[in-house]
């Protein structure tokens, strides 16, 4: 049972009901009038379907740009990966890196890259000459030692005090 109810007939009051007058043919005015809203309805309609049209064009171009972005960002990544486990390995020159097909190697959906060890353990045992010792991360010597307590004046000869009082003075 619904809970909407339709007035019933016998309670309308014979006043409440309104006389409608019958049609009569439209004025020139309201003709004009109709075709002015008929025109301003279709051209409300067509700005409205240029608007959709330009923003599925423009949604389209921005998912494209950011594919390309996204898809240039991961080679970087790779191609920095691949130099990362060619300089671990040894490589001697990273244009070595240029023979490698680049293709097997891919990111996993956690961003990490696979199979780039494997390309390296690949080309270093294709093209061995390529590859020198192995090395860690960092090819860089450790600083020379230095002495941490500088010479005492005392101990100096009056040559060496002149000659530490001039640099201390020059530094000033």
């Amino acid at each position: 049972m619904s809970d909407i109810r339709e007035p019933a007939q016998e309670m309308l009051d014979p006043e409440d009901l309104v006389e409608v007058p019958a049609t009569r043919p439209p004025t020139p005015y309201e003709k004009k009038l109709r075709t002015e809203a008929r025109q301003h309805r279709l051209r409300a309609q067509e700005a409205e379907r240029q608007r959709d049209e330009a923003l599925t064009k423009a949604l389209k171009e921005a998912e494209s740009k950011v594919a390309d972005i996204q898809s240039n960002a991961n080679q970087r990544i790779v191609r920095a990966e691949l130099k990362a486990y060619a300089v671990k390995a040894g490589i001697v020159d990273l244009d070595g890196l240029k023979l490698l097909d680049i293709d097997k190697i891919k990111m996993n959906a956690e961003g990490e890259v696979e199979g780039a060890e494997e390309v390296i353990s690949n080309l270093r045992n294709a093209k061995p000459w390529l590859f020198g010792q192995n090395s860690s991360s960092s090819s860089a010597k450790a600083p020379a030692e230095q002495n941490a307590k500088p010479k005492n004046a005392k101990d100096m000869s009056l040559e060496e005090w002149r000659a530490a009082r001039a640099e201390i003075m020059r530094r000033r």
